[in-house]
């Protein structure tokens, strides 16, 4: 099963990079930069205008409504593993190689 995370997507620094930035369960919101395959979203963002979109996860632990993920690159403001609410993520089963 693969796993995404609700967050907001802006253009990266590089073409092949989108920044995103996520809100925590205690509401504070941390950015990083990932590479374009593991961002999904209905329109590509531009500079003035960010999209809603998804970042794919990988779930560590879950205790109740929070989930401890370890995100695909470290955040700018504190590591790779933040918490979140259950109801940020979505699952969908993962895709078979060709």
């Amino acid at each position: 099963m693969e796993y995404w995370l609700r967050c907001q997507v802006y253009p990266g620094q590089f073409s092949v990079e989108y920044a995103v930035v996520i809100r925590q369960s205690d509401n504070k919101e941390v950015s990083l930069f990932v590479p374009q395959e593991l961002v999904e979203s209905e329109q590509p963002p531009t500079f003035d205008r960010p999209v809603s979109g998804w970042i794919k996860v990988v779930p560590v632990k879950q205790q109740g409504e929070l989930v401890l993920l370890q995100l695909p690159r470290s955040t700018l403001e504190n590591g790779q593993y933040i918490t979140v609410r259950a109801d940020q993520l979505k699952t969908r089963p993962q895709r078979q190689p060709a």
